[in-house]
């Protein structure tokens, strides 16, 4: 076998192989790690979605909203809209009901990233919430509240986070 048949027979057909070996295994890596990442935003948003009625009572509720930082990471609008929600939810500001309009834009947002490009302010408005479950978790907080008359709830580790309010020393 001469030196041309060689590179010819053997050397440009084996390189081709592990060339294209290496970049299928890339290609592969990379929509695999892309489709994980699209799992997880469509799996928060469907607990947000599932909890929108019952809210912070659940703790499902809060894990999911703790982890939208991480899940939603490149997407700036999402974690300024949970920041202007988390904001909304501070006691002082509860009452006036704001934190509604926010979450709703939060979960159209959220939406339209996950592909759920045809959800609307009424699908996630209209959630069910039977009143019976609303009874059954005001007498689960009531008694709760009686278990644990002594425990405060903890300070925000953030200073930023507190709010305006004075913090005790």
């Amino acid at each position: 076998m001469t030196g041309n048949e060689f590179i010819q027979y053997v050397l440009i057909p084996l390189s081709a192989a592990i060339v294209g070996a290496i970049i299928g295994a890339v290609l592969a890596f990379w929509y695999q790690r892309k489709m994980e990442i699209r799992r997880d935003k469509r799996g928060l948003m469907q607990v947000l979605m599932g909890y929108r009625t019952t809210g912070a009572i659940e703790i499902d509720w809060i894990r999911a909203l703790n982890m939208v930082d991480a899940v939603f990471h490149d997407n700036k609008k999402v974690k300024n809209l949970l920041r202007s929600y988390m904001y909304h939810t501070d006691k002082s500001r509860y009452a006036t009901g704001h934190h509604h309009v926010v979450l709703v834009e939060l979960l159209l947002e959220m939406g339209k990233v996950c592909g759920y490009t045809q959800i609307t302010e009424t699908d996630i408005r209209d959630g069910y919430n039977p009143i019976s479950l609303r009874h059954i978790y005001a007498a689960t907080l009531e008694r709760l509240a009686r278990e644990t008359p002594d425990v405060e709830p903890p300070l925000p580790t953030n200073p930023e986070s507190y709010n305006d309010k004075e913090v005790e020393k």
